[in-house]
């Protein structure tokens, strides 16, 4: 889809020149991530549905009051705003734990082989595929804090601006778009898809949705409610997540965040562990590549977050989970230094820096989108000016919220 918006274009950044400047920058001052808020999500349901501890939703009427006296009395400021902040499929569960699971080591006895295909059939697939940055809006606003930095965005943004300079040499390279939005000297930062993986996407094989099942499967297997078994036989429900926003700076940019959590340590809620799969490896080669295009981003994407750890299960080609392995997040860069062309985690955060500071002076019309698009395997960002708001996607009662607490 070809959308005409450019009144203005400047070319941004020239990757393939520009990263031995990178190269040469010392790792930016990064402040350890301070958790401000945390967020459970669930489908919307009609009025007179309700959801029990387990979180299976029925639907009767006498539960209705009861219901609703519950949730008043627990979480009283989330059950009065969180139903009507927007339209979308899914919503804010009216308790931010609800979704929240403990690592379980129940399942990881002696020579234990995990099953990633059980209940692919039955899952509950997501339904909003189109619903931004609402949740993390409606969780801002719902816990006072619009305006508190000057970036807004879901983590696996920030990820994937990250490692920029390093995805123009994957094969599997898609692009990257990236829309902000200015509103009150802050700036709300969003990822559109691009063309390449709109198409990808669409020519998916069974095979592959199956594959993309095993992540989500595995977690399945290793996470609990607290004081409870893994429930490996329930159907996954992938409108059900657990987030944690966060606060933090790099260099003088103050930025605030949002991403899904997987676990927490079964001892310390605060303290979250990231779940991951990979396919074990059968040479030196594909643990090399292992290296330069996944672990680098398994680091980018927790050490953003402050999580310490990740687990990881290795599968083979038919979806069992022969083993796991522990990566310490503070380990991973001295890993990554085994290739001789390995990604520097410092180029990652050095061109982060570089693309924030080309933001705040380049992006001055309020609410104005502003387009940076990198095309596949191309080593330049490109921005332009939506004029025909086509890359909208602030809501409008975030906005009206923003201005409002501006003027009062």
């Amino acid at each position: 889809m070809s959308i005409n918006m450019a009144s203005q274009t400047s070319s941004f950044l020239n990757l393939a020149a520009d990263i031995q400047f990178l190269e040469k920058q010392p790792f930016p001052k990064y402040r350890k991530p301070k958790e401000l808020a945390i967020f459970s999500t669930k489908l919307k349901h009609s009025e007179d549905d309700y959801e029990d501890q387990d979180g299976h939703v029925h639907n009767n009427v006498e539960h209705k009051e009861a219901r609703a006296a519950d949730a008043v009395t627990q979480n009283s400021d989330w059950w009065s705003q969180y139903c009507t902040i927007h339209d979308d499929k899914r919503d804010l569960h009216p308790d931010p734990s609800f979704h929240r699971m403990v690592f379980s080591e129940f399942n990881l006895g002696e020579h234990f082989k995990l099953d990633l295909n059980v209940g692919f059939k039955t899952q509950i697939k997501k339904e909003s595929d189109n619903e931004f940055m609402n949740i993390l809006l409606a969780s801002i606003k719902l816990n006072n804090l619009i305006g508190q930095s000057e970036f807004v965005s879901w983590r696996g943004l920030l990820t994937r601006i990250c490692s920029s300079p390093y995805d123009v040499d994957n094969r599997f390279d898609d692009g990257l778009i990236v829309v902000v939005q200015k509103l009150n000297d802050v700036y709300y930062m969003h990822e559109f898809p691009t063309d390449s993986a709109i198409k990808k996407e669409g020519l998916q094989t069974e095979h592959q949705k199956l594959m993309q099942y095993w992540g989500m499967k595995f977690e399945s297997y290793v996470t609990a409610k607290p004081a409870q078994q893994p429930k490996v036989d329930e159907p996954l429900n992938f409108n059900n997540e657990f987030g944690s926003i966060v606060y933090t700076k790099l260099n003088s940019h103050s930025m605030m965040f949002g991403g899904e959590v997987d676990c927490c340590h079964p001892n310390d809620t605060k303290k979250y562990i990231e779940l991951k799969t990979t396919k074990q490896f059968e040479h030196a080669r594909q643990e090399s590549s292992f290296r330069r295009f996944k672990l680098i981003k398994w680091w980018l994407q927790s050490f953003l977050i402050g999580i310490d750890d990740i687990l990881c299960g290795y599968r083979d080609d038919n979806g069992i989970i022969r083993h796991c392995e522990w990566y310490r997040i503070a380990d991973i860069p001295h890993l990554l230094k085994k290739d001789p062309n390995y990604c520097k985690p410092s180029v990652c955060f050095a061109f982060l820096n570089m693309f924030l500071d080309f933001i705040k002076c380049n992006v001055q019309a309020e609410l104005k989108p502003h387009v940076f698009i990198r095309q596949p395997k191309d080593n330049q960002f490109l921005m332009k000016v939506d004029e025909t708001g086509h890359y909208k996607f602030l809501p409008y009662w975030f906005v009206a919220e923003a201005i409002g607490n501006k003027t009062m």
